[in-house]
C-alpha cells in the first residue's frame, strides 16, 4: 500500500499531493482546490464567485 499524507488515510490524488508538497516546502499561501498556490486576490475572487450560502 502507498503511503499518504492524508488525514483520512485515503490515497493521495493528484491535487492532494501538489497541495503537500507545497506546503513541506514552505509556501504559507493560498492553495486552491487543484492545489496549485495561487494569490490571496485571486483566492478571494474565486471563493466568492463559487461560494454559495447554506440554505435549509
Amino acid at each position: 500500500m502507498t503511503q499518504t499524507r492524508r488525514p483520512d488515510g485515503k490515497p493521495e490524488t493528484p491535487a492532494d499531493t501538489k497541495f503537500f508538497d507545497q506546503r513541506a516546502g514552505g509556501y504559507r499561501g493560498p492553495i486552491d482546490r487543484h492545489g496549485n498556490a495561487t494569490t490571496e486576490q485571486k483566492f478571494l475572487r474565486s471563493t466568492a464567485r463559487n461560494w454559495k450560502p447554506n440554505r435549509k
